[in-house]
């Protein structure tokens, strides 16, 4: 009995392993073979889906820009002169028109023939391309008469801008002795000089149909595959399986169809129309879509794939299977037989102490006498059992004192072994931060925390000189994929036997963001007082120079070659100062008419504006959803807000691409960052502006709004456009938030606080119209520390006959008052001087003089001025740069207005 129960233990030993191996071998080659099949046809399906789509997408688009010409050629301008002549001007315009056109179809090879023909069908206009791809207008004697009637038949039936797709039709080839097969768009032309639309004619531009049908000579499908095009009788124009241009020629047709091809079933699908897929039955996958060509008789577009290329690739699978499945029997076989001979009696004894030691029992051993490696594995038993008897003791005492800290700290820590890098143990802590259960976090590594362009920072294991993970600032990855930045503090320990280290990690997300967030703040804010206090020196100085300029301009008349020079100089002092303007609204000093308003209804306005601004290579959408709250804004700066953000986007996508204009009613948390901080927690009127182009990098994203600063080629930008939108935006009290990623697109979001009533009725300022100058002789001070600007004014309000007396600076303005005895009617003074402010001089001259009428002028606007509180609202002012109508028209309405009250 005892060689039959050892020979027992060993088969069955053996049978187990051979089973319990080839079992899921067998199991898994079954479902992989599944797996393959479906992986297979579905890449087949994708693969048919994928080329028809394409090819569709490439015929569709060559007809669509056929179709964009005709456009173009029926709106042309010597056209629309030639259709609208009369009998004297007929042949000159019609030179023109045919010139025109030669240039159209010059560089289009696949175009054949240009017609135009009358209500008739004569032909008026015909240029033909030669075999030598040169055009030839035909002389008037040789137009064909009547030869378009079935054209102007199908044009009768059109609207005035629909385009008629003619299918493959044959007409004459050059020589009029062969024969050439086109497909022909039909486009009626109205009358330009009429009211209403009346038609006078017919466009007609001839494609050659080799050129249509070339499109199909590239596709993935080839060699294994076919692709067709058949008319709605089934009879191929194409085929791919009888050459690159077979059945591009009406007369060259053979005599295989779509029913002689393809099974009844799959032959009637096909012939029915609208898009389709044959998959399951027959001997190929078959896909089939309508071409746009061809109304009453339509194209059909016909692509297919022998079932039996996608199945060539299981002989070697199954192969692999069979060879996979002998060694594992083999492996098996030996495997058992080893193991029973050897281990078998050795094994239960150590999985009899095993398990003895793991019940708590530290004091059994084993006591094996078997001459080999199993007895030195039964001492090394003993041995391990006795020095976790010895650690045993010390071990309880460390792990209550470390659970205590390991476990309550607030901060992640965890433990991680040096040479693997994988956890061994973490806090609830850390659980809670990163957002990962305890078994998913002990069977990762210190890696899998860390997000691509840290993991390079991590330095070796401690054998190559190393400390993996060293403390200081790094960045980790939650498991919902937020970037934290942590600081680090670590320490190598011996855990469990094995050596590890010890880290802890203080979350400084927060304290980054908040400091980057006030590091933005103040550089902005710096940006900003720079620009304005740019500006408002060039406001100075270019009042002179614009000044003087429209002086000379009135001075010196029309035939002077001086003039023209003059001129030169007033525009670049206007370009000047409307750069200077661009500052100002950047540092968020301009004047702002505000008001409350429906942003919608100027989002309606502006749509207008921008459509031509895109172009057509940019679709523009705008949304409003529900019926978006009021702000308090000036409507004038929404929209160059709009428009500035839409031609940003626009330059973005120079391919073409999306705008999506939205705006909508939101209430921020608080969790929305604009680029000087947090956006605040509030009720508000979000407006944004989403683009599908080229994004941004993050370094980009950070100079954004600065002024100069722009991402486009040299000579493409000023670097003010959004500058000038933060500026504009922040001044109306709003927030501006960009995401963005290169390739990706980007967004603006912009947010203006919501307000629940409307202003009352107000009456608009009297608009500024050009008036004659009127001559005065009332008494004027100038106060104003700039010399050329001063200069400036006394001029111009002597020429008016005004008596002028000048001043630099308050102090002087209140000696030379203090000695007159005469009455001053007005004085005109800079805000910011040198020691007495304008304001202040203002205020003591009218301590002896209350009759004094005032006017301020400066380099800032009103709005600055009022800013810094220096300015009632009802006080007169009159913003650099000016000119002398502007200076002289507010100096007369001052004087007039006091005259009036008395």
């Amino acid at each position: 009995m005892r060689p039959l129960g050892r020979f027992g233990i060993r088969g069955r030993l053996g049978t187990a392993f051979v089973v319990l191996s080839l079992l899921p071998a067998l199991l898994l080659g079954i479902y992989g073979l599944k797996i393959h099949l479906h992986t297979l046809e579905s890449m087949a399906v994708q693969r048919v889906d994928g080329s028809i789509a394409l090819l569709k997408e490439r015929l569709d688009g060559f007809l669509s820009l056929a179709e964009r010409d005709i456009h173009s050629m029926r709106d042309n301008y010597s056209f629309r002169q030639y259709i609208g002549a009369d009998a004297a001007e007929v042949e000159a315009a019609r030179g023109r028109v045919e010139k025109t056109f030669a240039s159209y179809l010059a560089d289009k090879q696949a175009y054949y023939r240009f017609r135009y023909l009358d209500e008739y069908g004569d032909e008026l206009i015909e240029i033909r391309r030669m075999p030598s791809g040169a055009l030839m207008s035909v002389p008037p004697g040789e137009l064909e008469q009547g030869a378009g009637a079935y054209y102007r038949y199908r044009a009768a039936e059109l609207k005035p801008d629909e385009i008629a797709f003619i299918p493959t039709a044959i007409v004459p080839g050059p020589d009029r002795r062969e024969i050439v097969d086109v497909i022909a768009l039909v486009h009626p032309v109205s009358s330009p000089t009429t009211s209403e639309l009346q038609a006078r004619g017919v466009m007609v531009l001839e494609i050659l149909a080799k050129e249509y049908f070339r499109i199909l000579g590239v596709s993935e499908l080839y060699p294994a595959g076919t692709v067709a095009v058949a008319d709605a009788e089934g009879q191929f124009l194409y085929h791919s399986a009888y050459g690159e241009d077979w059945g591009s020629f009406l007369l060259n047709r053979s005599t295989d169809d779509v029913r002689g091809r393809y099974p009844e079933k799959i032959a009637s699908q096909i012939l029915r129309g609208g898009p389709g897929r044959v998959v399951a039955g027959g001997d190929e996958i078959v896909s089939y879509v309508p071409l746009r060509v061809g109304i009453e008789s339509p194209y059909v577009l016909v692509c297919s794939l022998p079932r039996k290329v996608m199945f060539a690739s299981m002989e070697s699978f199954r192969k692999a299977f069979l060879g996979l499945v002998l060694g594992t029997a083999i492996i098996a076989a030996l495997l058992a037989f080893l193991a029973a001979r050897h281990f078998t009696g050795p094994i239960r004894s150590l999985r009899s102490g095993a398990a003895v030691l793991a019940s708590g029992d530290l004091s059994h051993r084993i006591d094996l006498k078997t001459g080999d490696e199993v007895e030195d594995l039964a001492a090394d038993f003993n041995v391990m059992a006795h020095a976790l008897e010895q650690r045993d003791l010390t071990l309880r005492d460390r792990e209550a004192s470390f659970r205590l800290l390991f476990e309550s700290n607030p901060h992640p820590m965890c433990v991680y072994d040096l040479v693997s890098l994988g956890f061994l143990q973490v806090n609830d802590s850390m659980l809670a931060h990163y957002g990962y259960s305890r078994e998913e976090l002990l069977g990762m590594t210190i890696t899998d925390l860390l997000p691509d362009e840290e993991r390079e920072r991590v330095g070796g294991t401690p054998e190559q000189g190393g400390n993996a993970v060293s403390a200081g600032l790094w960045r980790h990855r939650a498991k919902d994929g937020q970037r934290i930045d942590v600081e680090i503090l670590s320490h190598p320990i011996e855990f469990a036997g094995r050596p590890g280290c010890l880290l802890v990690a203080a979350d400084i997300t927060e304290r980054k963001r908040l400091e980057e967030q006030l590091r933005q703040a103040q550089k902005m804010e710096a940006v900003g007082r720079l620009a304005g206090g740019v500006a408002h020196d060039f406001n100075n100085i270019i009042t002179a120079i614009l000044g003087y300029s429209e002086i000379l301009l009135a001075e010196i008349p029309q035939p002077d070659p001086l003039r023209s020079k003059v001129q030169v100089i007033r525009d670049g002092a206007t370009r000047a100062a409307a750069l200077t303007n661009q500052l100002l609204t950047f540092s968020r000093k301009q004047v702002l008419q505000s008001r409350v308003l429906d942003i919608g209804e100027v989002i309606d306005a502006s749509e207008k504006l921008l459509r031509p601004l895109l172009g057509e290579h940019i679709e523009l959408v705008v949304r409003k959803k529900d019926s978006p709250g009021m702000v308090r804004a000036d409507p004038t700066q929404v929209v160059q807000v709009v428009v500035n953000l839409a031609l940003n986007a626009r330059d973005a996508m120079p391919g073409g691409g999306l705008l999506l204009i939205e705006i909508s009613d939101v209430d921020v948390a608080g969790n929305a960052i604009d680029v000087a901080g947090a956006v605040p927690r509030g009720s508000y009127v979000q407006l944004t502006v989403t683009d599908t182009g080229i994004g941004m990098e993050r370094e980009a994203q950070a100079h954004l709004f600065e002024p100069f600063f722009t991402t486009k080629g040299r000579g493409k930008g000023t670097g003010l456009g959004l500058a000038t939108v933060y500026g504009i935006v922040k001044q109306s009290g709003g927030h501006v938030v960009v995401e963005s990623e290169p390739g990706r697109g980007s967004t603006f979001r912009v947010y203006l606080p919501r307000v629940q009533e409307p202003d009352s009725p107000t009456h608009s300022a009297d608009p500024v119209t050009p008036a004659p100058r009127r001559l005065g002789a009332e008494t004027v001070l100038v106060a104003e520390d700039e010399e050329p600007v001063r200069h400036f004014v006394v001029d111009v309000l002597g020429r008016l006959g005004y008596k002028v007396k000048s001043v630099r600076q308050g102090a002087e303005a209140l000696r030379v008052t203090s000695e007159l005895t005469e009455p001053i009617h007005l004085l005109i003074t800079d805000v910011i001087m040198p020691g007495i402010s304008g304001p202040e001089l203002a205020e003591k001259l009218r301590a002896s003089r209350p009759q004094l009428r005032v006017l301020f002028m400066s380099g800032y606007t009103d709005g600055a001025i009022s800013d810094q509180r220096m300015l009632r609202g009802d006080e007169a002012f009159l913003s650099k740069p000016f000119g002398p109508d502007e200076l002289a028209r507010k100096v007369r309405q001052i004087l007039d207005q006091a005259n009036e009250t008395g």
